[in-house]
């Protein structure tokens, strides 16, 4: 998962807090090979990209307008097979592209450890795609790409009903769920099996890692007996 990898790509001075302030209830009274957690669902996951397309990220060194060309087919790749009555592209995507394959930003080094607003998000989208004219500060692009290369290392990108996309574990598949677990700082990705749930692992979406998705009050969650 995103949290067992060393270095932490999320480190604590900026946390993610996206189960807002619920804890984790604990079931001390259990003892089983499942753990009881609760939450809700609030996505799914309908096209998983292959791993091997992803890679090519994290291989910019070698080939940087394979990466390119991968960051640009993203759009059409999220929204390949959606029923047309589903279409909507969200103004600017290629923002939330940025966004994803850098994990919200979070792990720029320095002095680049902020959130980057919509505006320099285009510039660092022209960064990374090697466009004439992007100018960043001290942002360059060899940088950008490295930055990329760990976030996007053994992950891959997740077309999601409601939010778009996501980055997540490679073997995640279409049908598993999103869900906010309380205590859990990052969304989780479950898969059902019979009454129960597989962990696959945590993710990250954009626009739900602080607690947005959670409109639900603590006695209001579902329970999930996880595998």
């Amino acid at each position: 998962g995103f949290g067992q990898e060393r270095p932490n790509p999320y480190p604590e001075k900026f946390n993610f807090q996206a189960c807002k302030d619920f804890v984790a209830l604990r079931h001390t009274e259990s003892i089983s090979t499942s753990l009881e957690a609760e939450g809700r669902i609030v996505d799914h996951v309908y096209q998983v990209e292959s791993l091997s397309d992803v890679q090519s990220l994290t291989k910019s060194d070698e080939d940087l307008h394979a990466a390119q060309a991968f960051l640009q087919s993203l759009p059409h790749r999220i929204y390949h097979g959606i029923p047309e009555t589903n279409y909507t592209l969200p103004k600017l995507f290629n923002a939330l592209i940025v966004r994803t394959v850098l994990a919200g930003h979070y792990m720029m080094c320095d002095d680049l450890l902020k959130r980057i607003d919509w505006t320099d998000e285009q510039i660092i989208w022209k960064l990374l795609n090697g466009e004439r004219g992007a100018q960043h500060g001290g942002l360059d692009e060899r940088r950008l790409w490295y930055q990329v290369t760990r976030t996007c290392h053994r992950r891959t990108i997740l077309a999601l009903e409601a939010h778009t996309m996501a980055l997540g574990p490679p073997n995640t598949e279409p049908g598993d769920v999103i869900c906010i677990l309380h205590g859990s700082k990052l969304p989780i990705i479950l898969r059902r099996q019979g009454d129960k749930w597989r962990l696959i692992g945590q993710c990250y979406v954009d626009g739900i890692m602080f607690g947005e998705a959670v409109t639900w009050a603590e006695d209001e969650a579902d329970r999930f007996e996880i595998i």
